[in-house]
């Protein structure tokens, strides 16, 4: 009579399974991956597996029944990866029309992507809609969408500069370049917080939009496992939880070593 091994460890808040540790015997092994450099919901770890707000989420309203393999790609290569059926779970992602050909996705928002405006402490910029942004020049970085409406005003309205990633547009805000930049609240927060530039840098307190970010799911994934999935994270958002754990993961980011893993 066969003996299952006598664990599946996994380090706390990053997953880190291998195909000898997804031993229970009826138990489905699903691939995961995601953007890895996507801080604090997700980033990589060890050049080996994930940490980070998302992953210690999947942690806690993975069905027990379930076990996961983590896939470590570049970002685009996770997504042609799941197109072809190679990846089961990307974590949390924005939905969009070619994402829907080939992944279903939570119902519920694995978490709020809040688009903020950031600017130089010392510059007083008040903000009260995107309109009191006309006479300022700010800074988007290349291939972002925020959504609501706020791309089309941006291009009619706004005077913006283009850079090529965040680090470029915070240095530019940073130098007095541009007066503003927009990007993802928490994702600047982490930025700024690892850097030692929260001091200078600060967000606004109202979004020029608010998107979500859902977990994704390949064609292989049981509707059962989905449904499950959709039910505790339902429970995570309306406790809280999932706020929290953004907040609390921006900090620990700061406190990390590098997610450059490319």
């Amino acid at each position: 009579m066969g003996v299952p091994l006598a664990s599946c460890a996994f380090a706390v808040f990053t997953l880190v399974f291998s195909a000898r540790e997804a031993c229970a015997i009826d138990a489905p092994a699903l691939r995961y991956s995601g953007n890895p450099d996507y801080p604090p919901y997700h980033w990589c770890h060890d050049h080996r597996s994930f940490t980070g707000a998302s992953v210690e989420q999947l942690q806690r309203i993975l069905p027990a029944r379930v076990k996961l393999l983590p896939q470590l790609y570049p970002w685009k290569r996770v997504l042609q990866r799941a197109e072809n059926g190679q990846i089961d779970i990307i974590l949390p992602l924005r939905i969009n029309a070619d994402r829907a050909r080939y992944l279903r996705f939570s119902q519920t928002p694995a978490f709020e992507n809040p688009i903020a405006v950031f600017v130089r402490k010392d510059k007083h910029i008040l903000y009260d809609g995107w309109h009191s942004l006309k006479s300022y020049r700010g800074g988007i970085s290349l291939g972002d969408i925020f959504g609501d409406g706020f791309d089309e005003y941006l291009a009619a309205y706004l005077t913006v500069e283009t850079a090529s990633d965040m680090a470029s547009n915070f240095r530019k805000l940073e130098l007095g370049r541009i007066d503003y930049f927009v990007t993802g609240r928490y994702v600047g927060m982490a930025y700024l917080k690892k850097r030692q530039l929260a001091d200078i840098i600060t967000d606004l307190p109202n979004p020029v939009s608010v998107s979500k970010i859902h977990i994704g799911f390949g064609k292989f994934v049981p509707d059962d496992v989905i449904n499950d999935i959709d039910k505790a994270l339902r429970k995570m958002a309306d406790s809280g939880a999932s706020t929290a754990l953004l907040k609390k993961w921006v900090n620990i980011y700061a406190e990390s070593k590098g997610s450059d893993c490319f």
